[in-house]
């Protein structure tokens, strides 16, 4: 009993909203995740030659706010046409270091849909 009260507390306090870039949490160091949309305006750097398990890219929060990130992942394919990209990470020196990534992509089907409406 003591075991399932432990593992249901170690859970729930897992269980976060996300942060964003001006929030109090991500200013002391925290673990936090992110969640926002690629700045269109600002590049992409990754250099497989120099290091093939990170790269550098801005993200847009959900209220606007931009700022630089540094992933220690592989970068996805095709990350550039990503609807959607939440982080886990912390932010230290104005720069979030995410340790983390999950990409949403858009569907393939959508662009289907809209070639069969054409027709």
């Amino acid at each position: 009993m003591a075991v399932c009260i432990g593992v249901l507390a170690s859970q729930l306090g897992n269980v976060s909203s996300y942060a964003h870039f001006n929030d109090n949490k991500l200013l002391d160091g925290k673990e936090v995740r992110l969640k926002g949309t690629l700045a269109a305006d600002q590049p992409v750097v990754y250099d497989p030659q120099v290091d093939p398990n990170s790269f550098t890219f801005y993200l847009v929060d959900s209220r606007g706010v931009e700022g630089k990130v540094v992933c220690y992942d592989e970068k996805p394919r095709d990350f550039e046409k990503s609807d959607e990209i939440v982080l886990t990470g912390s932010l230290h020196d104005s720069v979030f270091y995410a340790n983390d990534l999950l990409v949403k992509c858009p569907s393939k089907y959508v662009d289907e849909e809209i070639e069969k409406k054409e027709i």
